[in-house]
């Protein structure tokens, strides 16, 4: 309802709620930055996320396509945290922020119109935060209401939501909590005539229950939908006028009747390399051609050459099922690869799909080298984590090396999530393991790539990985009546194409899932087909991965770290540590090696070689050895007294041999014993008082 705040004010605030899955969700705006084209605070218990859409009004005429930016922030103070970082203030976008802009980005992107040219923003911003609350999908709401309660040419509704399986069954919009116990879980957008973006993981879930959670989850959405229409009209908005691109009928004419079959035949060029060259070459030939006729209009030949290659391409798949590479729509390219072809990583390889080629590294450390990640929720600690680098050589190009850009980030967070599912649990392995992944060829989908050299190095290193993982991405190329599902695109592909579907998993079931369409609306019979193709796709490239290594090896490498577990009787751990520390700093100064013990007794001795782990284990061992009865040990005298001799077994365990103990005749040897002097002694037992029986042996 409108909520007025006294006479005079300028403005109204205008609150709806809705009730979604169970959870109230109200949705707020007219009073909070009022200046934007629309801006609206999704609430949710304590969370809080204003989002706002800002539109120019006039177009960008040097781009030929949408120049739309998504940002998405979290304000440690909207959690009562001030950051640990340097400045004390928010710095640059963290991964789990920039992960969170790409699914907004990807959620609207297509429901603008194709010749909307004018640049337009999207912040939202983390203003307050409820622990057992993930705001990424209330940034996704706001962002959706903030666009069809403006006037810009947004061609919604649609919104999302994330829905988990449970042991119980599906949740929609899980709590933090809940989510730590999912089978699946998968981040949804979609409007009233279908899909429009999804992305998330999976323990090995069958795609039957894929696509059971993708109907619950359109139908849940339903009702959003009627909301934010009742919404805008309420509002009484007029969509903007904006100016579309000037239209040249001639021109496309005019290069479709010069060049169309010459750039039919040079389409048949194999090899992306060669292509590219002639397609390079034929258009210098078309820039000449018309620069002295018609030179105020050479970039619109350009363009035109670019749309007929595009056209051809397309019609060429959708009536002879042609591949540019001569492949039909199930063929998957040839594949090869290699392991341990470097010898410092702790496991590499190398996985070639065609013209991709991913070279991927696996390395071994301590749990002290999890990577630790400050967030407003808390700090988050990972034993397992994957890194993405996509070079510009990889493509032939030249530019300036940064730091990872949002894809590499998304492509990297895609293949970890298809690798989580099967590593070893942290009791059974209690390494940390980063995949480093450089892509060093690409034409179609390097981050499924990732997945199968990921999974490849991982084996090679010798990490008991449950199953192997592997990756494929699906195509689509739709025009009216007819559609075809491609296996296995390229990236001119992936370019020309209306999907981008990424499936990895193993036989069983898919561990990872993320899908992308240009058309804005992907009904879910489609998603079906591609789902069992992929499936297909994948069992193949699993067989072909088995080729190159069957299984993961039996042991780490040799010169892999080693750890090794003890665990001793919680009083004994002052034993290790010794005086002040002195015994566990000599132990690690000799050895070499990291040792951290808990309360509990459990010990952990990290090392960088085998042997210097096992020199830390022995000393620890000899420290807290238990004596058995019946064995036999050679001791040390260390206190002599009337009654008896005390004796050191070993460090940190002595006992007595009573006087009693000796043989009549033999007084004048225990009168001549010293400090220091070694006796064979026979563990007789222990008394009530826990003290070590000693007998001559």
């Amino acid at each position: 309802m409108p909520i007025r705040n006294g006479v005079g004010d300028r403005y109204y605030m205008n609150r709806k709620t809705l009730k979604i899955a169970g959870h109230d969700i109200s949705f707020e705006t007219g009073e909070i930055a009022r200046q934007a084209d629309g801006a609206v605070i999704v609430r949710q218990r304590n969370a809080a996320v204003l989002a706002t859409a800002v539109a120019a009004r006039d177009p960008r005429s040097d781009t030929d396509f949408f120049p739309l930016t998504v940002d998405y922030r979290e304000l440690y103070g909207a959690a009562g945290v001030i950051p640990h970082v340097y400045g004390k203030r928010e710095g640059r976008m963290s991964e789990r922020e920039i992960l969170i802009s790409r699914i907004i980005d990807r959620s609207i992107r297509p429901l603008f119109p194709k010749d909307f040219r004018c640049e337009t923003q999207i912040i939202a911003t983390l203003l307050s935060a409820d622990p057992d609350v993930d705001s990424d999908i209330l940034g996704l709401l706001a962002a959706t209401a903030a666009l069809r309660i403006s006037d810009i040419p947004w061609q919604g509704p649609a919104a999302g939501l994330r829905i988990a399986k449970t042991a119980s069954g599906f949740v929609i919009n899980p709590t933090r909590s809940q989510r730590r116990h999912v089978e699946m879980e998968l981040t949804i957008s979609c409007g009233r005539d279908g899909l429009v973006m999804m992305e998330g993981h999976a323990n090995e879930t069958e795609e039957t229950v894929i696509l059971e959670a993708i109907d619950l989850a359109q139908k849940t959405l339903l009702p959003v939908f009627d909301f934010f229409d009742d919404w805008r009209a309420s509002l009484d908005l007029q969509p903007r006028r904006y100016k579309s691109p000037e239209s040249h009928d001639y021109i496309q004419s005019t290069v479709i009747r010069d060049f169309e079959h010459r750039i039919n035949e040079t389409l048949n060029v194999q090899g992306k390399k060669q292509r590219n060259t002639a397609l390079y070459n034929l258009r210098e030939e078309l820039r000449t051609h018309y620069e002295q006729s018609d030179l105020d209009n050479l970039a619109l030949y350009e363009s035109a050459f670019d749309d007929i290659k595009y056209n051809i391409v397309r019609q060429r798949i959708l009536k002879n099922n042609r591949r540019l590479d001569g492949r039909g729509s199930l063929d998957i390219r040839h594949i090869s690869g290699r392991v341990d072809w470097l010898y410092q990583p702790h496991g590499s390889a190398v996985f070639t799909r065609g013209e991709t080629q991913a070279c991927v590294n696996c390395t071994i450390g301590s749990p002290q080298d999890s990577l630790k990640t400050e967030t407003v929720y808390g700090d988050e600690e990972s034993s397992f984590f994957l890194h993405y680098q996509f070079p510009p050589y990889s493509v032939g190009e030249t530019k300036p090396m940064r730091g990872p850009g949002r894809r590499e980030i998304g492509h990297g967070y895609l293949a970890w999530n298809a690798l989580k599912p099967v590593f070893p649990e942290r009791e059974s392995f209690p390494y940390t393991v980063r995949i480093y992944s450089e892509i060093t060829e690409s034409h179609g989908s390097s981050s499924m790539a990732t997945v199968c050299g990921g999974c490849l190095a991982l084996m090679d290193a010798g990490v008991p990985i449950k199953k192997p993982v592997a990756g494929v991405a699906m195509g689509l190329i739709s025009e009216e009546e007819t559609t075809v599902i491609l296996s296995d695109i390229t990236g001119d592909e992936d370019h020309l194409g209306d999907m981008d579907f990424k499936v990895a998993g193993t036989e069983k079931g898919i561990t990872a899932i993320q899908m992308d369409n240009k058309i804005g609306k992907l009904p879910i019979a489609i998603l079906q087909t591609a789902l069992q193709q992929a499936r297909t796709a994948r069992c193949h490239i699993l067989e072909k991965m088995r080729d190159i290594i069957p299984a993961p090896r039996k042991s780490l490498k040799s010169h892999a770290p080693r750890m090794i577990t003890l665990t001793v009787r919680p009083e004994r751990i002052r034993d290790i540590i010794g005086p002040g520390g002195k015994t566990i700093k000599s132990i690690t100064e000799s050895s070499s090696a990291e040792i951290s013990i808990n309360d509990d007794g459990a010990i952990l001795i990290f090392a960088k070689t085998q042997m210097s782990a096992e020199s830390a284990r022995r000393q620890i061992a000899e420290i807290v050895q238990e004596p058995q009865v019946g064995v036999t040990y050679n001791a040390k005298v260390v206190s002599i007294k009337p009654f008896g001799v005390f004796v050191e077994l070993f460090p940190g365990t002595e006992g007595l041999v009573h006087i009693s103990e000796w043989e009549p005749g033999d007084e004048s040897l225990f009168r001549a014993l010293n400090i220091g002097d070694s006796i064979s002694v026979v563990v007789l037992g222990v008394d009530e008082k826990g003290r070590i029986k000693l007998s001559r042996s």
